[in-house]
């Protein structure tokens, strides 16, 4: 259970040989469910080896897809506001429940003329998961129930016109210094004063930076509606299992075991059984994390199926926003974190890779190689990560390599004789 399908691993699953159990999230359901490799574990919760009972929120139903139960959550997420509360009280805004996006940029920018050294926000133009949001406050949603693009360009262009005039106003962070403080984020490299993303990078943003940071609600867009819900970190089985009950009871006990939910804590999330949140006593950045939701819980909606390939995503601030993206008004790439995706009401498509990237995963030597050194609480034993390594783009790479040489292998000069597609 050490990787997830997305790291790579595909043409392994694909293959057969997948492990029993592994990890999944929300945005990997459908595609891989497509391809009938999640073992739907419906028969083994009738059977009595999977409990679906005592999950908060209704969470129980996460993983259910066109009628299959495809994954089972261990912890829960939703976006919200991370903001400096000092330089926000020093710049006079107070951030409270229901206020708009006018509000929003208007405290941006009175950050902005109060502190010279912080921009008033990072610039989240391109994170997907916001854009989401504010679509939902608008009777829309990224995707649509029949895994369509919800939005036009026109939609599109309106969002993005609205952060790029506060770009132009210095009130954002600009790109190339978000890009230059990467692996961190704007916020937790001490540029910005507010950030959009999931609730718990509180955990990863306390260890990078020195600054409090607090929690605040979502911008409105008529004084109410957020749009916000939770997604799922999960575990799945695997199709072709010769274990279905082992791999049903093995996720029981992850998800509903007392002791489990002390040791593991909210590294995957808020626990998503009541069993195990109550058997965790939060302390620090977690308690920050266990308001904040439980202050935001009569706003949660459901959340809409993400369609195959849109897990196509960069990062924790993944963005499916796209091709379109080169005609952001004010010209050039949008700024932030634009990943992967396809250009409004068309199919998704790839992006080339970034400057600096070759496509094996990665960077060239125009490129920063610092690696950051990482502890408790954000992983469970010491080590270092190297953030401008893609795992998977570097996996699929040497895949396609390996493959390339099985079939022409023989037809080079000097190939050992049984080492050809011949003899494979």
């Amino acid at each position: 259970m050490s990787w997830v399908l997305g790291d790579g691993r595909q043409g392994r699953a694909a293959g057969g040989n997948a492990p029993d159990v592994f990890q999944n999230s929300y945005a990997f359901l459908r595609k891989y469910g497509d391809k009938n490799l999640l073992l739907d574990l419906n028969g083994q919760a009738k059977a009595g080896n999977l409990s679906l009972k005592g999950f908060r929120n209704g969470l129980e139903k996460a993983g259910d897809i066109d009628g299959k139960l495809l994954g089972v959550p261990v912890g829960a997420n939703t976006f919200a506001l991370f903001y400096n509360p000092d330089v926000f009280k020093k710049a006079g805004v107070t951030v409270e429940d229901g206020w708009t996006w006018n509000d929003f940029f208007a405290a941006a920018k009175k950050v902005r003329k109060s502190d010279g050294t912080l921009c008033g926000a990072s610039d989240n133009a391109n994170v997907m998961y916001l854009y989401d949001l504010y679509l939902r406050q608008n009777g829309k949603a990224f995707f649509t129930k029949d895994s369509k693009l919800g939005f036009t360009e026109d939609d599109l262009t309106e969002w993005w016109g609205r952060w790029q005039r506060h770009a132009k106003t210095d009130e954002l962070v600009p790109g190339k210094k978000s890009e230059q403080a990467k692996p961190k984020a704007s916020i937790s490299a001490d540029l910005s004063a507010s950030e959009f993303t999931w609730d718990n990078f509180l955990v990863r943003f306390a260890a990078e930076t020195k600054t409090t940071l607090d929690l605040g609600p979502i911008p409105t867009t008529d004084g109410k509606r957020t749009g916000q819900y939770l997604s799922s970190l999960m575990l799945s089985g695997f199709a072709r299992t010769q274990h279905p009950k082992e791999v049903a009871q093995f996720i029981d006990f992850m998800t509903h075991d007392p002791e489990v939910g002390e040791v593991m804590g909210y590294n995957r999330g808020i626990p998503a059984t009541n069993s195990q949140y109550d058997a965790y006593r939060p302390q620090g950045v977690d308690a920050k994390i266990a308001a904040y939701e439980k202050s935001v819980s009569a706003e949660l909606e459901p959340i809409t199926p993400h369609p195959a390939g849109a897990d196509n995503t960069g990062g924790p601030g993944d963005s499916l926003l796209a091709d379109a993206a080169a005609d952001r008004p004010g010209g050039g790439r949008p700024r932030g974190l634009c990943g992967r995706g396809g250009a409004p009401g068309s199919r998704l498509t790839r992006v080339p890779p970034a400057p600096g990237a070759m496509g094996d995963g990665c960077p060239d030597a125009t490129t920063s190689w610092k690696t950051v050194e990482l502890e408790g609480p954000q992983v469970l034993g010491p080590g270092v990560e190297a953030a401008w390594v893609s795992t998977n783009a570097t996996a699929q790479y040497g895949l396609a390599a390996i493959q390339n040489l099985a079939l022409v292998g023989d037809k080079l000069p000097g190939w050992p004789r049984g080492h050809g597609s011949d003899d494979t």
